[in-house]
């Protein structure tokens, strides 16, 4: 969605709010924060200090934890700075190049670019059909199903 010539900026906040209400979410229940941005502990857990933390005390520089809003912030702006996938290249293997700088908005899209795991119930199919369904299913090459399932979802009459 974010070079979409015929797109508007609204248009564009409209698709990025939704998914950075999601990256959110998936952020927070990877780090165990809650919605107040707290992490959730029911007793404190004494962490034990390294040689070099107990020698330097507090010269060592801590981590600043940032809330899961501003994570998401800065995966969406380096998800924005990367160069978009040709057109004859796989978007699963873009993605697994990509998670490497946007982890959490891998996994996010990991989630949508799934093969769906349905099909019609089998008391609907007759036998003999379902069986020939089965074994042409099977025959079809790994390389292929990628490009059926991204021309059939991306099919428009």
């Amino acid at each position: 969605f974010k070079q979409l010539p015929y797109a508007t900026d609204d248009d564009k906040k409209m698709v990025a709010n939704p998914i950075k209400e999601m990256l959110t979410k998936v952020i927070q229940q990877e780090s165990g924060e809650n919605n107040s941005g707290r992490i959730q502990s029911e007793t404190p857990i004494k962490r034990s200090r390294s040689g070099m933390e107990f020698l330097l005390g507090d010269y060592c520089v801590k981590k600043n934890i940032l809330p899961a809003d501003k994570k998401a912030d800065l995966e969406m702006v380096q998800y924005q700075s990367e160069s978009t996938a040709p057109l004859d290249y796989c978007p699963l293997q873009w993605w697994a190049k990509v998670s490497a700088k946007c982890p959490n908005l891998g996994k996010l899209a990991s989630r949508y670019h799934c093969v769906p795991a349905c099909c019609a119930p089998p008391t609907r199919i007759p036998a003999d059909v379902q069986i020939l369904y089965d074994t042409r299913r099977a025959a079809i090459p790994p390389h292929l199903i990628d490009k059926l399932l991204f021309l059939h979802g991306n099919h428009t009459v």
